[in-house]
């Protein structure tokens, strides 16, 4: 028999080292080989916050409003179709959402959210003040207009075919027209709203599908301002415009122990998804 050397010993054991090595790394890989042409990728979930008021046309005839401002703190997506980590996913930084209602604007968009899955969200909406760079004071919603007198003498003040008072309050004529009506005729009266109530509130859940898509807070204003207009009238009775207060009646501590402040009109929202038109189903 041919006897093994110290050298062809060490050359065999090296290459049996060598086949073994390889050997474990298959089986710490394990599973089928992946084909990498066929692997896909889920599309990236954006949605685009939007706010809609609905219905700021057809509040009482005695009630004008002028500004509507959100402070959104916070806007909380709980996904419901999986319990893999449990995260809420948020917004990162405080905003605020201003409708010129004077000016028709009636629909706000924020910076869009990117999800990194599909599906079922429970939709959250916190509100609170925030003091932005520059601001001097801090509210989670404001809101300032004009309230008309409704005693019997004036009860029919502000109807018109628009809806739109007469004389129009916050209007005034331009400074080389001469007008025999004041600009603010005395029973028309300015107030204003600055909330600081801290309000969470939880919608429905939404589906969200790949790709973009807005998700739309909807709130109703008309049946809101149905509400309160009676607050404000009676803040209004109660106060008076001085000259230290530019904005008007300050009506919120009469509006908040009403109830019918800024939870009031949160609480007639609903959410919905719609996919941008440029962005169509695949």
């Amino acid at each position: 028999m041919k006897r093994i050397t110290g050298k062809t010993h060490a050359i065999v054991m090296v290459g049996l080292a060598f086949t073994l090595g390889l050997a474990g790394c298959a089986d710490l890989e394990g599973g089928p080989s992946v084909d990498q042409s066929t692997s896909t990728r889920e599309q990236a979930v954006v949605v685009t916050p939007e706010f809609l008021i609905n219905g700021a046309d057809g509040m009482p005839d005695n009630l004008q409003v002028t500004d509507l401002d959100l402070t959104v703190s916070e806007i909380r997506l709980e996904p419901m179709t999986s319990a893999r980590d449990g995260l809420a996913y948020t917004t990162s930084d405080p905003f605020v959402v201003h409708f010129d209602v004077d000016g028709g604007q009636d629909t706000i968009s924020h910076k869009p959210v990117e999800l990194p899955r599909s599906g079922h969200y429970l939709v959250s909406i916190r509100l609170e003040p925030y003091a932005f760079e520059g601001d001097s004071d801090t509210a989670s919603f404001r809101m300032s207009g004009f309230v008309a007198d409704t005693s019997d003498e004036t009860a029919d003040l502000g109807k018109d075919t628009d809806g739109r008072p007469q004389p129009f309050p916050w209007e005034p004529a331009p400074d080389d027209e001469m007008t025999d009506q004041q600009a603010e005729p005395p029973q028309w009266t300015r107030f204003h709203y600055a909330s600081k109530r801290a309000v969470f509130y939880t919608f429905d859940d939404v589906d969200f599908s790949p790709g973009s898509q807005y998700l739309t807070f909807s709130f109703d204003a008309r049946d809101w301002g149905v509400e309160v207009a009676d607050p404000i009238s009676k803040a209004v009775r109660q106060g008076e415009t001085t000259s230290e207060n530019p904005n008007g009646v300050d009506v919120t501590q009469e509006v908040d122990s009403t109830g019918n402040g800024v939870d009031a009109l949160i609480e007639t929202g609903v959410v919905r998804t719609d996919r941008p038109a440029q962005d169509p189903q695949p």
